[in-house]
C-alpha cells in the first residue's frame, strides 16, 4: 500500500499553491482533480495586485491579458474615473492560469492525476480518499475542492444562506465600451444592480468579462438581475452565462481535523468586499502545506493552521465584512458620495495592491467623511450651475 505524504484534492489555486509549496517543502505530493487540465472556471478573472504579489513571481506576460490602471465606478446615473499610477489588477483567463499554477506545483516533484474525490476519512493515523478510481492513502490531506467539498463533509458544517453569494458570467463582444476609452484600460464595477454585490466590465483581448455577484433570492432573480445589467451598457448575451456559489463565512467555520484540512473556497475564504477568492486561496494552500509538513516532523495531528489563518487574513475578512454590510446599508452614501472622492479610491487601490488593511481604511475615511460629503455636494452644485 503506497501512503503520499500529502494529498491535495483540488487543483484550482489553492490547491496548486499546496501542492507546490508541500513539494518544495520535500513532502511526496499527489493532486487530485476531477477535471483534465487546461480546464476552464467561472470567474470574473480579476487578479487584484495583491494576489499578483502572493504568487511570489512574475506571471509569463502571455497570461495577462490586460493590466488595469483604475476603477470606472457607476451608480445610478453616477459615473467616476479614478486612475491609478500602478495596476490594481490584472486580467487573467483561469483556463490557462489555472493550468500555469499547476504546471508549477508538477515542476517542484507534485504528481496529479484525473480522478473524482468521493469520501475522506481519517483511520488508524492516515488519510483514506475514496475516489472513481480507486483508494488513496496519505499522512496529510487538505481539501481544496470548492464550495461543494466533499472533502469539508469530514470537517465542517454546509455553509448557510447568510454565507452563499451568486454570480452570473459571460463575455460579450466588445463595443468600443468606455473601459477602454481612458488613457489605461480600467475595470468598471456598478453598484446597485444587486444586494451586498456589483456588476463588473474587465476588459479582457477581444471581448469583455462581463458579470453580477451577490445575494439573490432565487436563480430566477439573479438571471433577471444579470439581464438588466448587460441591458444597461447595451451588450448583447450571445452566450449563455455560467454561474457560480461564491462562500464568505470569514473563518466561522472549523478548518482542519486531525490530519485533513480545507483552504480556498473549501474554507470559505472569499472577501465579502470585493468578491475575490484567489488572493487568499494562494494564502491558505500555502499555509495548510506548511502546516501538514510541520506535523509530519512529528507524526501528528496538524496544529494551529486556523489560528495562523485569523493572524494573516482574518481581520482583513472581518472588516471587510462589516464594509459590506455598512454599504449595503447606507447605498447612496458609499456609492453616491464616497466614490466619487479620489482620496477615498485611491486609498482603496492600496487595499488592492496589498499596502492598506480594510480596517485602516474604514476608520480613515470614518474620520474624514463629514469633509468628504462636503467635497462632493460642493463638485455636484458646481456642476449644475455649469449646466443652467
Amino acid at each position: 500500500m503506497k501512503i503520499h505524504d500529502l494529498i491535495v484534492i483540488g487543483a484550482g489555486p489553492a490547491g496548486s499553491s499546496a501542492a507546490r509549496k508541500g513539494a518544495e517543502l520535500g513532502l511526496n505530493v499527489l493532486v487530485i482533480d476531477k477535471e483534465s487540465f487546461p480546464r476552464d472556471k467561472p470567474c470574473g478573472g480579476g487578479l487584484s495586485a495583491a494576489a499578483y504579489k502572493e504568487l511570489g513571481e512574475d506571471l509569463p506576460e502571455h497570461l495577462i491579458e490586460q493590466k488595469c490602471y483604475g476603477m470606472r465606478s457607476v451608480y445610478r446615473n453616477q459615473i467616476h474615473l479614478i486612475e491609478s499610477e500602478t495596476p490594481v489588477a490584472y486580467m487573467i483567463r483561469r483556463i490557462h492560469f489555472d493550468n500555469y499554477l499547476l504546471e508549477q506545483a508538477l515542476s517542484q516533484g507534485a504528481v496529479f492525476s484525473q480522478e473524482t474525490c468521493r469520501a475522506v476519512r481519517e483511520t488508524s493515523g492516515l488519510v483514506e480518499i475514496e475516489t472513481d478510481k480507486g483508494t488513496h492513502y496519505s499522512r496529510y490531506c487538505i481539501g481544496a475542492d470548492g464550495f461543494f467539498s466533499p472533502t469539508a463533509k469530514s470537517v465542517r458544517d454546509p455553509f448557510s444562506k447568510a454565507e452563499t453569494r451568486f454570480c452570473l458570467i459571460s463575455h460579450p463582444a466588445d463595443n468600443g465600451h468606455p473601459i477602454r476609452q481612458s488613457e489605461k484600460p480600467v475595470v468598471e464595477l456598478d453598484f446597485g444592480f444587486i444586494r451586498k454585490g456589483y456588476g463588473w466590465l474587465f476588459p479582457k483581448g477581444e471581448f469583455i468579462s462581463a458579470g453580477i455577484g451577490g445575494e439573490a433570492a432565487s436563480a430566477k432573480e439573479l438571471r433577471h438581475v444579470y439581464k438588466a445589467f448587460l441591458a444597461s451598457h447595451n451588450l448583447d448575451q450571445a452566450e449563455k452565462p455560467q454561474g457560480c456559489f461564491i462562500p464568505v463565512s470569514n473563518l466561522k467555520h472549523e478548518l482542519a481535523t486531525g490530519r485533513i484540512m480545507l483552504a480556498g473556497d473549501a474554507a470559505g475564504l472569499v472577501d465579502s468586499f470585493s468578491g475575490e477568492g484567489i488572493r487568499n486561496a494562494l494564502i491558505s494552500g500555502r499555509l495548510a502545506a506548511e502546516k501538514a509538513t510541520e506535523a509530519k516532523s512529528r507524526d501528528g495531528a496538524v496544529q494551529g493552521y486556523k489560528s495562523s489563518l485569523l493572524k494573516k487574513i482574518g481581520n482583513n475578512l472581518i472588516w471587510s465584512e462589516r464594509m459590506t454590510r455598512v454599504s449595503s446599508r447606507f447605498e447612496s452614501l458609499v456609492y453616491g458620495r464616497l466614490l466619487a472622492d479620489e482620496r477615498v479610491m485611491k486609498r482603496y487601490f492600496e487595499i488592492l495592491r496589498g499596502d492598506r488593511s480594510y480596517r485602516s481604511f474604514f476608520l480613515m475615511t470614518m474620520l474624514e467623511l463629514p469633509l468628504i460629503i462636503l467635497s462632493v455636494s460642493i463638485k455636484k452644485t458646481g456642476m449644475l450651475n455649469r449646466t443652467r
